[in-house]
């Protein structure tokens, strides 16, 4: 019922909209053509009141926030560690932090490829790390060392166990027996060294004595809870990364990533992304200035009738909405994304398709007209178009800005408010200038050449004068528009009942003036037609034979499209698909991910509420809990696990014989004996007890993933896995680490786009019945939006572009751009005045062929230099992009208006103008 209601108010509404659209902008025309200056002043001025607000544009630096769902399950996770377990700089230990600690983790690696377990390189591992501690860096006139701001464990910088070992004298390592991974000191402790070997190699029948490593990793951890201390240890991290670029050796490669590498890593993208827009602009500018070049009689009549600087004046009216969307978001204090600042290449290409379709509604105006009715007829004309293709490139982007995930919402929030006023300002600025350009094409106007235009139609061989009835033809002193009474030799002394007529008529139109000068080039041009490109191109593909080869090609395409959706891959997004694979950063990031995996990532799982932990029954619950934890594909087991509970239980084991105990006995054991032993003290801090000491209010336990580190996919899967065994259990509990909210944007990424999509088409049928003039029009820009996105998500996939919150942004943004290739198509033919469909789709072929190709170019030449971008994030725009354009173009150029010629409906509508 609600969707008959919508066609029949599509079917009322339709028609009703255009033909009032196009009368309002008709009327706006004619304003516009006596006052162009005053609407190019609001229009400048419009854009200096925004311009000021880029100086408040600001990048949002947390990769991790930008790609973490707003909504997503893990802030409850998180909230939960928080509230009962919070950071503390003075009892630091990394394996029991919610999020990226500050430091610098420093990687050496032996430049031949040997062991770092040798005399020569671990002597260079230990000069570095002097330099490293007595490194003096200046905060607020004080000088800070390492061990001024270092985090804290028990009373002490925090120590890397392996020179701790060895008493930091390379000697000591050749009488070492390094085991892997608990070291057992000579002292008699115990050492962790999972996160400091990477690359090892075992001796001959031995599971865990190392014979060498590839890599050796020293972290040099800092304070950064309160504000004070955290500005002196970015401070110091900076003068420490100086150390690390001076620090010269000829047996070890020194590599670093500080807690902040992925904003060092994203950092130059912004400066990156600017040039690529730059460089995008100059082709665009110069495109769209041959554009609008057309040949004339000589070079003074090829200037008078081209307008390359109108060209120009549309690639600025681009330029003007991107840097005002730029400037409002400034004002509103909206952060923006590295890949935001790519987003005004795109919104040139989109705002320059808006200009090709006026300037050609323009052209189809003829220079004897008068201003007034020139503007008025071509802003009437393209009124409908530009005005469904703005909105619903609006619309779409709008969509998107509603995503979960922040990443999204900052590309598609600009990119909306963009298209805004790319409409606002090509119906202003560029409408103003076409106004102006308009009156230059009048015989007794100046060119921009500064020189004297040559009379509109000229006498064979370029010279002579018009005989103009001067009864007929009012002067200017009658107060009359000199470009009124421009007429072309029509109005000769002959053919006195033809020219009576009009005169009357006062405004001729092209066939008229075709039929009476033969020699009028514009009306020439009119009369060649049949010749034309759109019109052979038109009578090729709506010819039997053609429509069959179509119709089997199609289906094809949509064979191939299942396919590409059949196999999509969710990759969502990886480390390094944001950094330049040719840095250092890179460089060490993969070196970490390939070398020290095998202990990551450290999850934490929380018990919170009533749980009778001195219950025999309830100690075999969470200790099978756990046990399903670790043996999880991509768990270590019980190797590096911190359970205090197991410890506990056994304990009791020995001490006691048993663990089933009273409630009061279970909590003065563990508080007064236990957890007061060396050994176990570390669990001081995984149990929180009441503010009266009877009850324990939650409890967390630590595991370790392996092999997992850098692999988006692994990490993702993991996360859900260990939320699947929390959820079956009968106790209150929650798992997070730190690396899980990057990550679980795989478990909505279909969901996402599957909203986006149906949101979007059900949004871009709505405006299309509000404007097309009958719903079997809208139906069939639905259609064609369809066919699309569907050829689009398919070969995305065979072009190995997997689904990610980047690709979904984007996906969602094309099902905006391809109406852009439906609409004109179908809106006219729809209000074509040709008879039979046929002839209908050749003629709104004819019109549309010229604009939609060099829109669809000029939106190409926008986003080329992204392919030459060194991120993954800026190629998948351009593959993306060009997806959508070639689709779009063959979908609009060839498939529809063969449909259409076949199965659109015939007549015209009535009631609707025609263009």
């Amino acid at each position: 019922m609600c969707l008959v209601l919508v066609f029949y108010t599509g079917r009322r509404m339709g028609g009703y909209t255009q033909q009032y659209l196009g009368e309002y902008y008709r009327r706006y025309g004619v304003f516009l053509a006596g006052h162009p200056a005053v609407v190019l002043g609001v229009s400048l001025l419009l854009l200096a009141a925004l311009l000021p607000g880029l100086a408040f544009l600001q990048v949002e630096e947390d990769v991790f926030y930008l790609f973490s769902p707003l909504h997503g399950r893990w802030k409850d996770e998180k909230a939960a560690v928080d509230r009962y377990f919070p950071s503390d700089d003075r009892a630091f230990d990394p394996t029991r932090v919610t999020s990226i600690p500050r430091g610098v983790d420093v990687m050496f690696e032996h430049l031949s490829g040997g062991s770092v377990l040798t005399e020569p390189a671990m002597g260079e591992v230990l000069r570095f790390h002097r330099e490293a501690v007595a490194l003096r860096a200046n905060a607020s006139g004080v000088a800070y060392t390492f061990g001024d701001l270092c985090a804290e464990h028990r009373g002490a910088c925090l120590e890397n166990p392996l020179l701790q070992t060895i008493g930091y004298h390379e000697k000591n390592i050749a009488n070492l027996t390094v085991t892997f991974p608990l070291l057992s000191r000579p002292d008699g402790g115990i050492a962790f060294l999972g996160g400091t070997l990477g690359g090892l190699e075992f001796q001959a029948g031995e599971l865990n004595v190392v014979s060498g490593a590839k890599m050796f990793s020293n972290t040099y951890f800092l304070r950064s809870r309160d504000p004070e201390d955290d500005l002196r240890s970015k401070i110091w991290l900076r003068a420490f990364l100086d150390i690390v670029d001076g620090f010269e050796s000829d047996v070890v490669r020194v590599l670093a990533l500080t807690d902040g590498w992925l904003k060092d890593a994203t950092e130059g993208k912004v400066a990156e992304a600017k040039q690529l827009v730059v460089v995008g602009l100059s082709l665009l500018s110069a495109f769209c200035m041959l554009a609008c070049v057309r040949r004339g009689d000589g070079w003074r009549d090829t200037w008078r009738r081209s307008s390359p600087l109108l060209g120009l004046a549309g690639v600025l009216s681009g330029g003007f909405a991107a840097l005002s969307s730029g400037g409002l978001l400034g004002y509103c204090g909206i952060k923006l994304s590295d890949i935001t600042y790519l987003a005004p290449a795109l919104v040139l290409g989109v705002g320059v398709d808006d200009m090709f379709i006026m300037l050609a509604a323009w052209r189809r105006t003829h220079p004897a007209d008068g201003l007034e009715h020139r503007a008025g007829q071509a802003l009437s004309e393209a009124a409908s178009t530009i005005t469904i293709t703005s909105l619903t490139n609006a619309l779409a982007f709008g969509l998107g800005s509603l995503s979960d995930f922040p990443y999204t919402r900052t590309f598609c929030a600009y990119t909306a408010v963009a298209m805004v006023f790319d409409y606002i300002y090509q119906v202003t600025f560029f409408s103003a200038l076409l106004v102006l350009s308009g009156r230059m094409e009048c015989p007794a106007s100046t060119s921009p050449c500064c020189h004297d235009s040559l009379p509109y139609s000229k006498l064979q061989n370029g010279g002579g004068s018009v005989k103009v009835v001067n009864n007929l033809v009012p002067s200017i002193s009658d107060g009359v528009d000199e470009c009124d009474a421009t007429f072309p030799e029509v109005l000769l002394e002959d053919n006195q009942e033809r020219r009576k007529k009009l005169w009357r008529d006062r405004t001729p139109s092209m066939s008229t003036i075709a039929e009476l000068d033969p020699e009028c080039e514009d009306a020439q041009s009119l009369k060649d037609a049949e010749k034309s490109l759109g019109r052979r191109l038109g009578r090729a593909i709506t010819n039997r034979q053609t429509l069959v080869w179509l119709a089997c090609a199609y289906c094809t395409y949509l064979l191939v499209a299942g396919a590409g959706i059949a196999s999509l891959d969710v990759r969502g997004l990886s480390i390094a698909d944001w950094m330049d694979t040719k840095s250092m950063i890179y460089m060490a990031s993969e070196r970490d991910r390939k070398y020290f995996a095998d202990f990551y990532p450290t999850v934490t799982m929380v018990m919170e509420g009533d749980v009778d932990y001195w219950n025999v029954t309830t100690q075999t619950s969470i200790l099978g809990m756990l046990g399903r934890m670790e043996e999880l594909d991509h768990m270590n087991g019980g190797v590096a696990t911190q359970t205090w509970l197991r410890h506990f239980i056994s304990f009791l084991k020995l001490s006691r014989g048993s663990s089933d105990l009273g409630k009061e006995e279970f909590l003065r054991i563990l508080k007064v004996e236990f957890l007061t032993i060396r050994l176990f003290g570390k669990y001081k801090r995984d149990v929180v007890f009441s503010p009266n000491g009877t009850d324990i209010v939650a409890s967390r336990f630590i595991l370790v993933g392996k092999g997992i580190k850098g692999k988006a996919i692994e990490i993702a899967t993991l996360n859900q896995n260990l939320r699947d065994i929390v959820d079956d259990c009968s106790f209150r509990a929650s798992v997070f680490s730190y690396s899980f909210p990057m990550y679980e944007q795989f478990s909505c990424v279909k969901e996402t786009l599957v909203k986006n999509v149906v949101t979007t088409l059900v949004s871009m049928t709505l405006v299309t019945l509000l404007f097309v003039p009958k719903p079997v029009y809208s139906l069939w820009i639905v259609l064609c939006i369809l066919s699309i996105d569907v050829g689009v998500l398919g070969f995305m996939s065979l072009w190995g572009i997997a689904l990610g919150p980047i690709s979904v942004a984007i996906f969602t943004v094309s099902i905006g751009l391809s109406v852009d290739y439906a609409a004109h198509v179908t809106v006219h033919f729809a209000v074509s005045e040709s008879e039979g469909r046929r002839e209908k789709a050749i003629r709104a072929l004819c019109e549309v062929q010229l604009p939609v190709f060099l829109g669809a170019s000029s939106t190409a030449l926008s986003i080329l230099p992204a392919c030459t971008g060194s991120t993954y994030v800026f190629t998948l725009l351009f593959k993306v992009m060009i997806l959508v354009i070639i689709i779009g173009c063959a979908h609009g150029l060839v498939l529809l208006p063969a449909a259409l010629s076949v199965l659109g409906p015939a007549g015209k509508v009535k009631g609707v103008p025609s263009v």
